[in-house]
């Protein structure tokens, strides 16, 4: 072999190995797979056709204006987010399974929206109706004079241990008045006397301040009073002679529902 023809063969195999790469091209804008199974494991894919389709990428991204599956078993087992303002999804089995997954909806119709929120406020804003009898009233007198008689007496009676009242004339007088709370507490106690020593009036006083928070201090029935005023001119005498509830004049009229 001569030198020219070595230059020659040469020349030819490069011309070939360069022909051949450039009909060699792995750089393609787009794919198109038909087949009955197809496993796609890429960073940009489209499959066209087949009738059992997986899709197994760590991270997909799907952004388009209309994205329609229609197929018998489409899983998508990814972290997924799905970003469309028209994503409609057909088939008899679908099954979304994954770390993470986003679906936003641009065309949903807020008219709806808002009706179905107006709707559940007035359920939670009406009112419950509900048929109850009417209210029935009734008019009570409060008998305090009654009352007030029972506590005079009281006072009557145990002022006879008192024996220092026996020193006075019959006919000498005292009188008394103190408040009542409706806690059973008695204060402001007065002892008047133009007869009385003042520590005898002062024994009056204390007799009057231990019936405080007894049964005699507790108030009739339904009053609407918290405080009661009770005042009495006792008579020192030989002989006993108690009050009535008409010595007394404290009326009280109130209104009960029953």
């Amino acid at each position: 072999m001569n030198k020219n023809a070595l230059i020659i063969g040469i020349l030819i195999f490069v011309f070939v190995t360069v022909f051949a790469l450039t009909l060699d091209n792995s750089s393609t804008k787009r794919v198109q797979i038909s087949a009955r199974d197809v496993a796609m494991n890429n960073d940009s894919s489209s499959t066209l056709g087949g009738k059992d389709v997986k899709v197994n990428l760590e991270q997909s991204n799907f952004t388009s204006t209309n994205i329609n599956t229609e197929n018998k078993d489409v899983n998508i087992n990814t972290s997924s987010n799905i970003n469309s303002s028209d994503v409609s999804f057909s088939g008899s089995d679908t099954g979304f399974s994954g770390q993470k997954s986003n679906i936003n909806y641009k065309n949903v119709d807020m008219l709806e929206v808002d009706a179905a929120l107006e709707a559940a406020n007035n359920i939670s804003t009406q009112k419950i109706e509900t048929s109850l009898p009417p209210r029935r009233y009734m008019y009570k007198n409060i008998d305090w004079n009654t009352w007030k008689s029972n506590f005079v007496n009281q006072i009557l009676e145990d002022s006879l241990n008192i024996h220092e009242l026996d020193r006075y004339n019959e006919g000498d007088w005292l009188s008394y008045s103190f408040n009542v709370d409706v806690e059973g507490r008695i204060s402001n106690i007065v002892v008047k006397s133009f007869a009385l020593s003042q520590s005898d009036k002062d024994k009056v006083a204390r007799l009057i301040k231990s019936y405080e928070r007894t049964d005699i201090t507790l108030f009739p029935p339904n009053t609407k009073k918290k405080t009661a005023r009770v005042f009495a001119v006792m008579m020192l005498s030989d002989t006993t002679q108690k009050s009535n509830p008409n010595d007394f004049h404290d009326f009280e009229r109130v209104k009960i529902q029953y």
